[in-house]
């Protein structure tokens, strides 16, 4: 028995239903309420600290990922937390961020960072393959890569944002056609950059793509999958009309499991629960 996690950021609960996406839907579905994590310095709910509670089963408090980015070195880290207390610091901020990413004094927070904080993961549990997961092993080579494309324009942004997730997608499928591993995990991000994009545009068309398309992929990999797999598709945030982070995070499973999660955090034990009943 495999489990595979298709973790889509932004992935909006009402949009899901509104548009009647049944492979995304599942046998069960529903949303759990993240505003918890909403951070004043980022002004939206954080992706990378929910993605962290999801794979910790650790609070917020307990992870202290508050920053899409992190300090590869602990006294670094300290010195971030006080760093916004310091005037001259705010007004030189955009300089030093890029500086520090250049220099790859920060990256995005990853295994490294949880290990640091005495952390554990469901991927360090069990024999798991992972591509490109906030907060565990996200590539700094994949932002900058959008960061690049940004500076193009629009249009060259959103092709990268799309190229990056096809690509992620087939490294999946050419993954689960072996027995390898216990946890097959991708991070898609497409209907979180193309909500951020276009919902303030009010281009809804350019979001039902997005969302027809990971639609289509839940199917592809459905068919792929064994009587026995388990699949979750699970979202760290909804999505408002403004393009800002709705709390609804979305999830459903391939089967019913008799259990409802109620907080984030509790992913991590159903998971463990629906692999071990099997072994």
């Amino acid at each position: 028995m495999r489990v595979i996690i298709l973790a889509m950021d932004g992935l909006e609960y009402d949009f899901v239903l509104k548009w009647r996406l049944k492979a995304l839907i599942q046998k069960v579905c529903g949303y759990v309420d993240v505003s918890e994590y909403y951070i004043d310095e980022v002004g939206d709910i954080l992706t990378t600290a929910v993605w962290a509670s999801f794979i910790t089963g650790k609070s917020l408090k307990e992870h202290g990922i508050r920053r899409l980015w992190v300090s590869r070195y602990k006294f670094i880290e300290d010195l971030r937390l006080k760093r916004d207390r310091i005037i001259l610091y705010k007004l030189l901020r955009p300089v030093i961020s890029a500086i520090a990413r250049k220099l790859r004094i920060v990256e995005p927070p990853t295994k490294r960072y949880l290990v640091r904080k005495g952390l554990t993961t469901i991927f360090d549990e069990y024999p798991s393959f992972v591509i490109e997961f906030p907060s565990y092993n996200e590539s700094i080579n994949t932002r900058n890569k959008l960061i690049k494309a940004s500076r193009k324009g629009l249009d060259s942004y959103i092709k990268e944002v799309w190229n990056i997730n096809r690509e992620r997608i087939e490294g999946l499928i050419d993954a689960l056609h072996n027995d390898n591993y216990a946890i097959y995990a991708v991070w898609l991000d497409i209907a979180d950059k193309v909500g951020h994009v276009y919902l303030p545009r009010k281009r809804i068309l350019e979001v039902m793509k997005a969302y027809f398309w990971l639609n289509k992929v839940a199917y592809q990999i459905s068919k792929i999958l064994k009587d026995e797999d388990f699949m979750l598709i699970i979202s760290d945030h909804g999505m408002n009309l403004d393009g800002t982070h709705s709390p609804r995070a979305f999830y459903s499973f391939s089967r019913n499991i008799n259990l409802k999660p109620g907080r984030i955090t509790e992913f991590k034990c159903i998971l463990e629960k629906v692999i071990n009943e099997v072994r």
